[in-house]
């Protein structure tokens, strides 16, 4: 639904069918959906980044303009200088991980299931990259609703990257 209004919106923008009132509406909500949908995995960061953009040098008015840049500043820094509340997860092997434990280290957790093909793209490339940078740990939380399976794979996953 959301790939469809972006569309309308601006191919009614480009097209000029409608008045000036109605297109700043229109690039408000373009900017706000940017806001609310860069982090959805399934979005094409690119398209947005050049939407913005787009809407911040050339938007109808000066608020459109100042709106697009605000929200990409706010986009881009809006994880600098907050804390994490601390948290605890069992791993595979059922001992608790808590975070606060990894002081020292860059904490990547990753959302995954044995059905997410873009998932099961992307975990093996994970020992290469923890190769690469010690510093980096790694945790993936299992959105499967059978551990079993999440393990079998887990245990593929390992011998391929062996």
């Amino acid at each position: 639904m959301k790939q469809f209004l972006i569309f309308m919106l601006t191919s009614t923008i480009i097209y000029g069918q409608v008045p000036d009132k109605e297109i700043i509406n229109a690039q408000m909500e373009l900017i706000k959906f940017y806001k609310e949908a860069y982090d959805f995995k399934i979005v094409d960061k690119a398209i947005l980044i050049n939407l913005v953009d787009s809407l911040a040098e050339n938007g109808l008015n000066e608020r459109v303009k100042q709106f697009a840049a605000g929200s990409k500043h706010f986009v881009e820094h809006r994880f600098l200088d907050k804390g994490i509340r601390d948290f605890q997860l069992p791993d595979k092997d059922g001992l608790d991980v808590k975070l606060s434990t990894l002081n020292d280290k860059i904490v990547i957790v990753e959302l995954w299931a044995t059905w997410c093909s873009p998932c099961l793209k992307e975990i093996p490339k994970i020992p290469a990259l923890r190769k690469k940078n010690p510093n980096i740990e790694f945790y993936l939380i299992s959105l499967d609703r059978s551990p079993v399976k999440m393990k079998k794979f887990i245990e593929r996953i390992t011998t391929i990257g062996q």
